[in-house]
């Protein structure tokens, strides 16, 4: 049950829970999501939308951030209340999928100055991520460790989210300037529907099923 279980699983059982669980953790964030939450006023005036005087965020950048960040916790909290309804692989399968497909969809906006397009496809990015890819980090996480290493398993699943989340906030900027708005977008799409493909491979449906049952399923 310590460490060395997780850093060096000798059996293939751990490998295959490590997969699933520390692949969503790293998903949630390479696909840029904090970024973009970061970000969003930038995003919005670099689609065309009208911010404050002599450039500073306000105007319509500032309501329409509000709006992108009431669709996120919107959007959250009715997955809070259906997730266990829905089923995790699903979920994922869903939420992943019309993620990547807004992000592309943003890319394009961005690529031709389609304003309101962009401003559709963020709102529809916070909608699609908070319905599956947001909390499954967390609750898939919860249900496929053993108890002897699930602690320490979720913690390194956390502290790989958050240096990742950090590095894609700090280097989102670098990204914009040597890859445009539509390139780091479609960056972000790509990595996330070669997660969803690596997803759908590690994670199993748990939907229903006792802790024991769960992992008996990556035997």
């Amino acid at each position: 049950g310590g460490w060395g279980e997780i850093l060096w699983p000798r059996k293939a059982k751990i490998r295959r829970m490590l997969m699933a669980g520390l692949g969503v953790a790293i998903l949630q964030q390479a696909c840029g999501s904090e970024a973009i939450v970061y970000y969003t006023p930038f995003i919005l005036a670099d689609a065309g939308v009208k911010g404050g005087k002599d450039g500073a965020i306000g105007g319509a950048q500032l309501y329409w951030t509000i709006a992108v960040g009431f669709t996120k916790f919107a959007s959250a909290l009715f997955a809070s209340f259906n997730i266990e309804e829905w089923g995790r692989r699903a979920s994922f399968g869903i939420s992943t999928f019309f993620s990547g497909l807004a992000l592309l969809t943003l890319a394009l906006a961005q690529l031709y100055g389609a304003s309101r397009v962009a401003l559709a496809s963020l709102c529809f990015f916070m909608a699609a991520f908070e319905l599956g890819l947001g909390p499954l980090a967390a609750v898939l996480g919860s249900e496929i460790y053993p108890t002897r290493i699930r602690a320490r398993a979720l913690a390194l699943g956390l502290f790989i989210n958050r240096v990742i989340s950090g590095s894609m906030s700090t280097f989102f900027p670098f990204l914009l300037t040597i890859m445009g708005e539509a390139g780091t977008f479609t960056m972000f799409a790509a990595i996330t529907f070669l997660g969803l493909i690596f997803g759908l491979a590690t994670i199993p449906e748990t939907k229903g099923l006792s802790l024991e049952e769960i992992e008996d399923l990556f035997e």
